[in-house]
Order: structure tokens, then C-alpha cells, then sequence
């Protein structure tokens, strides 16, 4: 065996395990479906105990609404997170499925389906603000007011695209210490193989700047998980 194809070799071999490690399949009510990696995220796993304990928790905030399919941290804070340097992840991604729905298949268009959500988070956004046109910032500090734990909001409606509506959002969520903190994210819905996917992405709470940082990581996973199950 030649030095060259020794090191091809070693190459194609660990970008083969690399691809395994990071593939991901879910099941809603017997519908497979494909989870690409996600690029400068790790993929919580069920066999790490800190990690399972996280999903746990996730799980349990939502049970009885929807059903997780994965969840991921930036990989450099989900480190020291494991370390304890960091109580609680401030960059993470979730992407679930509503429970209820779960053994149904919605014969909808996705595109139709899409637009006429976009059409309710736009009514609800206006609702929630009292029909005043407030600037993100006054919004996300109101809604925050009576934010309840593990409660997530819609601020406003963020964008729409082909088959999918955008939605920025806030939520409040509990540090490892016990402390809460609000966090701001992104989340997109879409109706794939009849089924509905919700892809959130939380980041830091610092304002406007949150949502110019999550939006174009959801739009990213949103049409990575799309082409992958179509």
C-alpha cells in the first residue's frame, strides 16, 4: 500500500465515521425522517448522561404538547456546559413535533399550510402587542413581563418563504443554579410529508441583535431538513 493511498484511505475513513456520528433519524407516527448535521452544532445524545439529562428536560417542558426530535448546542458551549463553566446553554436548537398530530397525516398543501400559519402569527403578534406598533425591543420587554417558566411567545412574524413562516419569539428558561433568564430565538413551521415541524433556534437575549443571529440559522437547518426529506 502506497504512502498516497494510505493517507486517501485514513482520510475517507474518518469523514465516513464523522458522517455516521453525525447522522440523525426521527420517527413521527411511523414517517422516517432525515436530520442533517448542523454546522458548529453538536447533536444532544440519549447515551451521555449530562446531555440525556438536558433532553430530559426538554421533554418534560413540552410533554403532553410535542414531541422532540432532536436538539443541539453550539459545540464549544455545550463543553463547558458539561464542565460547568456555563449553568445553562444561551446557543441551542430544538426541533419538535406537535404530539397531537402525531398519528394523523395532514393532507394540506405545504405551501397553502404555511402561508395561512404566517396569516395567525401575524394576528397573534398584533394581538399580544394591544394592536400598537411597537419597536422589537419594547415588545420583547412586555411580552416578558408575565412570561411564565418554559413559556415561549411570539413577538412578531420574522419572514416567509415558500412553504414556511418564520416567527421571532421569547422564552423563559431555567439555569442549572435555578436562576431564569429570558432568551430570544427564531422558529420556522413547515408541513413536511404531512407531517409538522417546528425548528426553534435560542440565543442570548441582547435584543434585536438576537434575532439577526438566530433567523438565518433556522433559515439555514429549515431548508437543510427540507431537502433531506423530500
Amino acid at each position: 500500500m502506497t504512502a498516497k493511498f494510505s493517507i486517501w484511505l485514513a482520510v475517507l475513513l474518518a469523514a465516513t465515521v464523522a458522517a455516521d456520528a453525525s447522522a440523525s433519524e426521527a420517527d413521527i407516527g411511523g414517517v422516517k425522517f432525515t436530520l442533517p448535521p448542523i454546522e458548529g452544532y453538536c447533536e444532544l445524545r440519549g447515551n451521555d448522561p449530562s446531555e440525556a439529562k438536558l433532553l430530559d428536560v426538554a421533554r418534560e417542558v413540552r410533554a403532553g404538547k410535542s414531541l422532540v426530535l432532536a436538539m443541539y448546542g453550539e459545540c464549544k458551549e455545550l463543553e463547558r456546559w458539561k464542565t460547568g463553566e456555563q449553568p445553562y446553554l444561551d446557543n441551542h436548537i430544538v426541533i419538535t413535533s406537535l404530539l397531537k398530530y402525531r398519528d394523523k397525516i395532514i393532507p394540506d398543501d405545504p405551501d397553502k399550510w404555511a402561508a395561512q400559519v404566517c396569516e395567525l402569527s401575524k394576528d397573534k403578534s398584533f394581538t399580544q402587542s394591544k394592536g400598537i406598533k411597537e419597536d422589537v425591543e419594547k415588545r420583547i420587554a412586555n411580552l416578558s413581563l408575565n412570561l411564565k417558566l418554559n413559556e415561549m411567545q411570539t413577538i412578531s412574524l420574522a419572514a416567509k418563504d415558500t412553504g414556511v413562516c418564520y416567527i421571532a419569539m421569547v422564552t423563559k428558561l431555567q439555569a442549572e443554579g435555578g436562576d431564569e433568564k429570558n432568551q430570544i430565538g427564531a422558529g420556522s413551521t413547515m408541513l413536511l410529508k404531512g407531517k409538522i415541524i417546528y425548528i426553534y433556534t435560542v440565543t442570548l437575549n441582547d435584543g434585536p441583535k438576537a434575532l439577526e443571529r438566530s433567523l438565518p440559522v433556522t433559515k439555514a437547518v429549515t431548508a437543510a431538513v427540507a431537502a433531506a426529506n423530500r
